[in-house]
């Protein structure tokens, strides 16, 4: 798979310093311990199936699962270990860590720290998503699917080709539909 791509996951810093690559960032969400230990226990204790038996039910009363919680006897191990290994590279330049209570106290405030976080990104993807790249690049899905060569399936790049086609009567026509159906946006084509 190339990069960017993006995963959500639950995978421990550790995991991911091992096979990520320094140029990869990450945004870690924590929530507050309390509403997880119920949230896992809710889920765990459905007793209903999980794709490819990954979680099972659990059987205990919910005492019992916090004893285990606390001790970091769960699926995904200790919540404590988990979220203070993202925690203490919080301040990395490649690491964003967000308190899933922040998001909901300031939803917006978060979105734009998230934004800001990326934003080196942008002149990346802004230069593979130009007509030039996309023409001459062998990854592009769409062309594949039509067993096309992206350079064939990305003609001119440009907003006029049309003009090369078009009679004067079928330029009207569809002048015509556009204002009926787009009044506000007919005046950009």
């Amino acid at each position: 798979m190339q990069d960017p791509r993006i995963f959500i996951e639950h995978v421990p810093y550790k995991i991911y310093k091992s096979v990520g690559n320094k140029k990869s960032k990450y945004i870690y969400i924590a929530r507050n311990p309390r509403e997880v230990a119920v949230s896992l226990y809710k889920i765990l204790s459905t007793k209903k199936p999980f794709p490819n038996n990954l979680l099972v039910g659990f059987n205990g009363t919910w005492g019992q699962f916090f004893d285990s919680f606390i001790k970091g006897e769960t699926y995904y191990g200790g919540w404590f270990d988990h979220v203070s290994e993202w925690y203490e590279h919080r301040n990395d330049a490649n690491v964003l860590f967000i308190w899933y209570e922040e998001l909901l106290r300031d939803l917006s405030g978060s979105i734009i720290r998230i934004a800001g976080f990326l934003e080196d990104l942008v002149k990346d993807i802004c230069e593979k998503a130009s007509f030039e790249v996309m023409k001459t690049d062998k990854d592009v899905k769409v062309a594949d699917f039509l067993l096309l060569e992206p350079s064939t399936f990305f003609r001119s790049g440009t907003n006029r080709s049309w003009e090369e086609m078009f009679t004067d009567e079928q330029k009207a026509e569809i002048d015509q539909l556009m204002s009926k159906y787009f009044k506000k946006e007919a005046e950009l084509f």
